[in-house]
């Protein structure tokens, strides 16, 4: 039976599950909506893939590409705006290690964003394939340990 590109194209690619809460309000609130960008990226992504056929076409969706990667990077800035003030606010321990990571990834994207912006159209999936591990590795351990500490400090 041939795949519906259509239904293919509508599935998330990250289902949240709640065992990514780590159970401070802002920041799981925060993740979920990373999700939520990082999975509009995937459908804008896979729509060029599976429908790059006319010239005009694609640079429509290159846009859209382009929109949703803005998008992504303008709400992870402020994300990590907020799960800075925290860490600061809470004289938290490990502050500059997870500030070294937070701008390791934004170097990272940043030439993914560069990349695709020049023309090279893979750098689409996988840069989201990059978000999404990287969201859900630093939500897992980085993240939990930050949310552990701040809801030790009475902070909820």
């Amino acid at each position: 039976m041939p795949e519906n590109k259509e239904n293919k194209q509508e599935q998330a690619f990250i289902t949240w599950n709640e065992q990514y809460d780590g159970g401070l309000a802002i920041m799981d609130e925060q993740h979920r909506k990373i999700v939520d960008v990082i999975n509009e990226l995937y459908r804008a992504v896979f729509a060029l893939k599976v429908d790059g056929t006319a010239e005009e076409k694609e640079k429509e969706k290159a846009e859209g590409i382009k929109k949703s990667i803005r998008a992504a990077v303008e709400y992870v800035k402020v994300h990590f705006s907020t799960e800075e003030t925290i860490m600061r606010k809470l004289d938290y321990p490990r502050y500059p290690e997870h500030k070294t990571r937070h701008e390791d990834f934004a170097r990272r994207v940043l030439q993914d964003v560069m990349r695709f912006e020049s023309g090279d159209r893979r750098v689409g999936m996988q840069l989201v394939a990059f978000l999404r591990d990287w969201l859900l590795e630093h939500i897992a351990v980085a993240d939990k340990d930050l949310a552990l500490y701040a809801k030790n400090k009475g902070l909820k």
